[in-house]
């Protein structure tokens, strides 16, 4: 897949794009979603801000300094940026960084947790939230991003060595 980078969009700092997911896989990322941090519900919050299954309580999640505080702890391998709107997402490298006035949920592909934007940013959110089986998927996530390291590593120490190999003239 070609990467690009994005340098903001919809008010998301994405970072190199991976993917941008069609409107029908972004509509199953947002069941999927949906399914681990709204099963609860939204209170008395509506649907038309998912958000509001954190601000209104159904769901346990960080607010505000907190949230934000806990998202720069997250790692993972990759990350999905989810539009509230349920048609637009992206799959990125990059944690994406935060969204004025733009409703973006973000979280590792596995969601072992997320990262909710809010247009109410100052006044209501950000949220983060945990999986109910958060250790256990992050363990999964850090694994794979110390693997995805760790062969990016091998591969720039073999790229010096014929490099270097060239120069010598042992090899064209």
């Amino acid at each position: 897949m070609a990467r690009k980078t994005t340098p903001i969009e919809h008010g998301l700092k994405l970072g190199e794009v991976v993917q941008a997911y069609s409107r029908t896989e972004s509509l199953e990322l947002a069941e999927r979603w949906l399914e681990v941090y709204a099963a609860r519900g939204f209170g008395m919050g509506s649907r038309q801000y998912l958000w509001h299954a954190f601000s209104s309580g159904a769901t346990p999640a960080l607010e505000g300094a907190e949230a934000l505080a806990r998202y720069e702890q997250q790692a993972c391998a990759q990350y999905v940026a989810l539009a509230n709107d349920r048609k637009t997402a992206f799959l990125t490298t990059t944690r994406p960084t935060r969204s004025l006035y733009q409703d973006w949920f973000v979280f590792p592909p596995n969601l072992a947790w997320t990262m909710a934007f809010t247009h109410e940013d100052g006044w209501i959110g950000p949220f983060f939230a945990m999986h109910p089986d958060h250790a256990r998927l992050d363990a999964l996530n850090r694994a794979e991003l110390a693997r995805q390291q760790a062969c990016a590593k091998a591969q720039e120490r073999k790229e010096r060595e014929i490099d270097e190999a060239r120069k010598r003239g042992w090899i064209s």
